[in-house]
């Protein structure tokens, strides 16, 4: 069955939250019995031709079945109704925010069975023919321009251009009071559509798409293919964006940019942009052909992102930015609980749990891999050619394999298979002995055990004597002749993914070279020891001297890197006097080598480190804490980068009236950022009286998810608030199901707090989990109760140490 058209007639009582369709669907090949994906909607009536015909609906199946006549050739009238989501973030939902609301839509990966019956696969691609009557002074937006508009009955009727041929979860509807600003960029009109008074904080990602839009066009070698993109913005999104073809969906806080918009913020918007722009083409012009090679489409837009940020200058140093956002992968790809970048099920459950960031940066990290191994050029004529050969269509992995081989007579699909077929990552465990370089490569598991897993084809580099070596490494072992340890690096720029262990010898050559090392060298070192920390392969001394040769170094990537492990061994470590020193050193020499005023010529990621140094100097040096409290007061006209410390520092001083005024931030909804750094600032309050406030009011009606995400999360992080979050969790988590129903976040949430809160409630939390189910959240709780695990046994080892 191949569906061709949907012509829909969408009558949207915007008052009521109701919808009635009026839908015709025609294709071919249909079987005898015809299953449309229907779910939640109460069909009324069903033609085939001019003949009504009998129909079922199946809510367990979630389908609509029928029995066409005819010899295959399908033309299906279908009227039905339905009504907008109020506790889910899938499908057509309301979204609100200061007394407004907004229908909008999030289709992926089966939310547009939601909104009509169809074939809810991303093989089965469609042209959509959309109109949509419903109450004037609306805007209606959707993925194709507006052909015209029609005022009948006191109402007002969207007719909207036909839409190229595209998968359902790209449909996109959204009706709302939405304020419009409009950019030409060549021939593509880009606008903005924000809630009332908030056009002018999106002229900056407006300015940011022409570009985007320019440069992809020439990477790709294809055109964007619509005459227009809309940048939504979202009170209320299941996702940092979502790439709708022509109408991409932000989050607020992904769109917003002003004066007040903390510098990490900043950062992660342009990311944001330049990987929903590059899905216009990696995504919606080839599109996968089953959600279990929806790797493909995120790593690639995340991998191509810093790509084009870097070729566009939309920000400083790109590629550490890249690194800095592949982190979490290399940890959840040592648990047992990873799974490989290509999903072995695309059951809806399982898409949605994992999105994660093996999907994402693992995926992107093996694709930069593959670039660096082809080189630039080659690999973009790969690329291209796979583009233009699929466009309108849908590939798989596989089909882009072969397309790199054509263009560089390279085993790429060998190569690739191994990367992405199965789990895990290599460590290359390094011995010198006698002018000897010993090389052995084996599956890393930072809980420890024996490797039975094969090798991997690892694209080998490294700087031997002052040469450089280039190899596929598919052995076991490897012996390289090295004369003088003193310069080596192996896999220099984390071209592979994957750890390097260094023996004891070549370990204090490398920490005593960390301030000489190029940047990116360091952060891989850096990296590599906290993870051999927590797996039991070096001890706290091996780290800290780590962390010590790191306290004056400025690059980017490595300061935040202490900064992340430095957080999160606080959990298991805080009170040890070593750790709390070392913290405490580190923390006051960035902040001092910074200062908390930007610099005239400083680059721009220091405003990020600002920020991010700041929050941990914060926790580490109370006389810092009660300095930057004093701000509270002027927070508004402070650096945009000291704004979440000054929350976080006043929230930990505990004035007395600290829990009203930053509820009253939190519930601001003028900025989602300051809002989510109130909301911070709040799990930071000293005392459990008032954190079990926040936890109370943390599922408040009208509250954002995001914002009850971060209420959960900062109170988990918390010394004082972490024994009160599992009892209420296990009363409320329920209701934060249904409220990110439909999105990632719950899978996040619990895999983020479940290893701290855990700590204290082992027992109960894996007594909890053994007795109920989450669906949409397995995977999560599989790598949180791993982690409580991984955290036990490295505090009890360290403690001991």
């Amino acid at each position: 069955m191949r569906v061709e058209e949907y012509d829909l007639h969408l009558d949207v009582d915007y008052a009521k939250e109701e919808f009635t369709g009026d839908l015709t669907v025609t294709g071919d090949g249909a079987p005898p019995l015809l299953a449309l994906d229907c779910e939640g909607l109460s069909v009324t009536q069903v033609w085939s031709g001019d003949t009504p015909i009998p129909f079922r609906v199946d809510p367990g199946l979630q389908q609509l079945q029928v029995e066409p006549s005819g010899d295959g050739r399908l033309t299906l009238r279908i009227t039905y109704s339905g009504k907008v989501g109020q506790k889910t973030l899938s499908g057509m939902y309301a979204s609100r925010q200061a007394g407004r609301t907004y229908l909008t839509t999030m289709m992926e990966p089966v939310g547009c069975r939601r909104l009509l019956p169809c074939l809810d696969r991303p093989d089965q691609k469609a042209v959509f023919r959309l109109t949509v009557t419903t109450e004037p002074g609306l805007t209606v937006i959707s993925n194709a321009p507006v052909a015209r508009t029609e005022e009948r009955d006191g109402r007002r009727r969207w007719c909207f251009e036909p839409t190229p041929r595209m998968s359902t979860y790209l449909l996109y509807l959204g009706i709302g009071p939405f304020e419009l600003r409009a950019l030409a960029a060549g021939a593509v009109e880009l606008v903005a559509a924000t809630p009332p008074g908030k056009s002018a904080q999106s002229q900056a990602c407006l300015e940011m798409g022409g570009p985007l839009l320019e440069g992809y066009a020439a990477y790709f070698g294809l055109p964007y293919p619509l005459p227009k993109l809309h940048l939504v913005a979202v009170p209320e999104l299941g996702a940092g964006a979502m790439e709708n073809w022509g109408a991409i969906a932000f989050s607020e806080i992904g769109l917003m940019v002003d004066g007040s918009t903390s510098p990490s913020i900043r950062r992660w918007i342009v990311e944001t942009m330049a990987h929903e722009i590059a899905h216009q083409w990696f995504g919606n012009l080839v599109t996968m052909r089953s959600f279990t090679d929806i790797w493909l489409n995120e790593s690639f837009a995340t991998w191509v992102a810093a790509k084009m940020s870097e070729r566009l200058k939309l920000r400083e140093d790109a590629w550490s930015e890249f690194l800095i956002r592949i982190r979490p992968s290399y940890f959840t790809d040592s648990l047992e609980s990873t799974h490989p970048i290509q999903l072995p099920s695309a059951a809806p459950a399982d898409i949605m749990q994992n999105v994660d960031e093996i999907t994402y940066y693992k995926g992107a990290a093996v694709l930069r891999m593959i670039d660096a191994y082809l080189g630039e050029e080659t690999f973009r004529r790969g690329v291209s050619t796979y583009l233009a050969r699929h466009q309108y269509g849908n590939a798989e992995g596989p089909d882009l394999w072969r397309a790199m081989e054509e263009v560089s007579q390279e085993p790429v699909g060998q190569i690739m298979r191994s990367w992405v077929e199965r789990p895990g990552m290599p460590v290359l465990r390094a011995r010198w002995e006698a002018g000897r370089l010993r090389l052995l490569q084996e599956r890393f598991r930072v809980r420890g055990g024996p490797s039975t897993d094969p090798p991997w084809p690892i694209p080998l580099t490294a700087r031997l004597d002052g040469q450089p070596l280039r190899r596929l490494f598919e052995e076991r072992e490897l012996d390289l002749p090295l004369a003088d340890p003193g310069s080596l690096v192996l896999n220099p720029g984390r071209a592979a993914f994957l750890r390097v262990w260094y023996d004891p010898a070549l370990r204090r050559g490398m920490v005593a070279r960390i301030p000489q090392l190029a940047p990116f060298d360091r952060w891989a070192f850096l990296s590599d020891s906290y993870a051999f920390l927590l797996a039991g392969e070096y001890d706290l001394e091996d780290y800290l001297r780590a962390i010590e040769a790191a306290s004056s170094v400025a690059d980017y990537p490595s300061v935040m890197e202490c900064v992340e492990t430095l957080e999160s061994l606080q959990r298991i470590l805080a009170g040890d006097p070593r750790f709390d020193a070392v913290r405490r050193q580190f923390a006051r020499a960035q902040s001092e080598r910074l200062g908390l005023d930007a610099r005239p010529t400083e680059p721009e990621p220091d405003a990020i480190l600002r920020e991010s140094v700041s929050e941990l100097r914060v926790w580490a040096d109370p006389a810092f804490a009660v300095e930057l409290a004093r701000r509270f007061d002027e927070l508004d006209r402070s650096p945009a980068a000291l704004r979440p410390a000054i929350a976080v520092a006043y929230g930990r001083q505990g004035a007395a009236d600290a829990l009203d005024r930053l509820f009253v931030r939190a519930d601001d909804t003028r900025s989602e950022d300051s809002s989510d750094q109130a909301a911070f600032g709040l799990g930071a309050l000293p005392d459990a009286d008032r954190l079990g406030e926040v936890l109370a009011r943390a599922l408040s009606p009208g509250r954002r998810v995001t914002s009850s995400y971060a209420m959960i999360s900062a109170v988990s992080e918390n010394s004082v608030g972490r024994p009160l979050v599992w009892p209420w969790l296990e009363t409320n988590l329920e209701e934060f199901r249904r409220r990110a129903e439909g999105s990632w976040y719950l899978a996040h949430l619990l895999q983020r707090i479940l290893p701290t809160i855990g700590l204290a409630h082992p027992r109960e939390v894996r007594a909890h989990f053994a007795d109920h189910e989450y669906p949409e959240a397995c995977s999560g709780i599989r790598r949180g109760l791993e982690l409580i695990d991984v955290l036990q046994s490295a505090q009890a080892r360290l403690r001991r140490s």
